[in-house]
């Protein structure tokens, strides 16, 4: 399973804090925080205060998402087969 890592930095705090195997990320409807959903399906929710730092890992990430959801939309036999949201796609695709 593809996946990637963030790292983040709370308000006040000196040291950046790690996830990892991250399969999904966006923002909470309430606009007060960010989820990050894990591979083995825990999800952690960090203040959107925090400063965040996205790697490289995560672009190649975004970029393979959007091919298979592409490949998935062109093969019409096929259902799509990503799941949940795409990070970097805008929310919800349908209203672009």
């Amino acid at each position: 399973m593809l996946s990637f890592k963030v790292q983040y930095r709370l308000q006040g705090q000196t040291f950046k804090k790690t996830i990892t195997k991250v399969v999904e990320d966006d923002l909470m409807s309430s606009g007060q925080s960010r989820y990050f959903m894990r591979e083995d399906g825990s999800r952690i929710e960090v203040p959107i205060t925090a400063e965040f730092y996205f790697g490289a890992d995560r672009a190649e990430f975004i970029k393979q998402m959007h091919e298979a959801h592409a490949k998935a939309n062109d093969d019409a036999d096929n259902p799509p087969v990503v799941s949940g949201n795409i990070p970097g796609m805008a929310h919800p695709a349908n209203l672009q």
